[in-house]
């Protein structure tokens, strides 16, 4: 809209509301683009004004009510607001350990984040995300606990079928005995390296294989989805990391749909964001570079978020979980449900996203049993 210099700007009788948009007469489409043809003194509009914020993702400057998607979503999504405070207790091996997980109770923590090279379970009055580089063993857990298990390899592996394998032995027992803790791990974290589209490729490759795996067990299907926990590491681009976490959802919705055409609803997924572990001088230089990935994913969707501190100090663990309490209490965050929702750059760059990791799923899928080395992801990622 731009303003009319001759309308006078105040005409209203007295007492009655003014109307301030009768004096910025809506612009088209075709006025801004003669507006900005003018200042790219001949420069392309497409050219000038298009970019590329992650691999293989095109976006524009403008986008109009016409580029908008169809109505009318297969699935329903729910985007419940708010997330879980998830704070790092470290490893349960360490001497401060219920020291680190005693402050994080009392400090406001919603869940905890412990490494257990064991995979014991450890007792506490929160539910737990625990990391472990060995199989769960269902003798290892507690009936009543609630969270999720992910079995985090300390070294990347080479194949999907290695991810997969470890989460099943157990799973059907821990189902029975424990059904508050999801077991199926979709952890993308070891291929944090790898582009957005390529991260999102590999978490419906796995999503695939599980759902495989479950039917094959006898699990009906919204128990493998709901028994799905993923686990995404967050980088530094703000807006692409915000838009692949509001794609997944309706990628996962897709397969779903494959193999039930008659769903009407997805459960929400299990997302558990993670922020990079960046090396700082201080507490509070990490802190500033891992605010706005927490921001991007509270506004992406995430239904747990875990904030790395940067190091082993009380001080480093309580700014990364003043974090969370800064985007509920002060910035109110969680009590909107999808807040990017409508912006037109974020939903065309979601689309955008979603769509090429469909394609590059696709190529996976046609590879059988994938190795995940560094080459072959390059390769994939170079795919059109």
């Amino acid at each position: 809209m731009h303003y009319d210099p001759n309308h006078p700007l105040i005409d209203e009788p007295s007492g009655e509301a003014l109307d301030l948009l009768r004096y910025f007469p809506p612009a088209g489409a075709s006025a801004w683009l003669d507006a900005v043809s003018a200042d790219l003194k001949g420069r392309s509009v497409d050219e000038a004004m298009t970019w590329a914020p992650a691999p293989g993702v095109t976006v524009r400057a403008l986008y109009s009510v016409d580029d908008l998607p169809a109505a009318g979503a297969p699935l329903r999504y729910p985007s419940t607001p708010g997330w879980i405070a998830c704070a790092s207790a470290g490893h349960s091996a360490d001497a401060g350990f219920s020291a680190r997980l005693n402050a994080a109770t009392i400090g406001g923590a919603d869940a905890l984040a412990i490494d257990a090279a064991d995979g014991a379970w450890p007792a506490t009055p929160l539910p737990l995300y625990l990391f472990s580089p060995k199989p769960l063993s269902e003798q290892a857990i507690p009936t009543s606990a609630t969270g999720a298990y992910l079995w985090r390899l300390k070294t990347r592996p080479g194949a999907l079928s290695t991810l997969i394998d470890a989460c099943w032995p157990a799973a059907s027992t821990v189902r029975r005995q424990a059904p508050g803790v999801r077991t199926l791990g979709v952890d993308i974290t070891p291929f944090a390296h790898a582009s957005l589209s390529v991260q999102l490729a590999i978490s419906l490759a796995l999503v695939r294989r599980h759902i495989d795996q479950g039917l094959a067990t006898g699990w009906p299907l919204p128990a493998v989805l709901t028994g799905l926990q993923y686990a995404l590491p967050l980088g530094r681009l703000f807006f692409p990391e915000l838009a692949r976490l509001r794609a997944l959802p309706r990628l996962v919705g897709q397969i779903a749909l494959a193999y039930d055409p008659g769903l009407r609803a997805l459960p929400r997924l299990a997302l558990l964001a993670e922020t990079e572990r960046c090396s700082g001088d201080d507490p509070h230089t990490h802190a500033l570079r891992t605010t706005p990935m927490a921001l991007a994913a509270v506004l992406g969707g995430c239904t747990a978020l875990l904030v790395h501190p940067g190091g082993d100090a009380p001080a480093w663990d309580r700014l990364a979980l003043n974090t969370h309490h800064v985007l509920r209490h002060e910035a109110y965050l969680g009590r909107v449900s999808d807040p990017a929702a409508g912006a037109s750059y974020i939903e065309q760059l979601t689309d955008a996203l979603a769509r090429r990791a469909w394609r590059l799923f696709q190529i996976l899928e046609t590879s059988g049993d994938p190795d995940l080395t560094d080459a072959s992801l390059h390769t994939l990622d170079a795919a059109s």
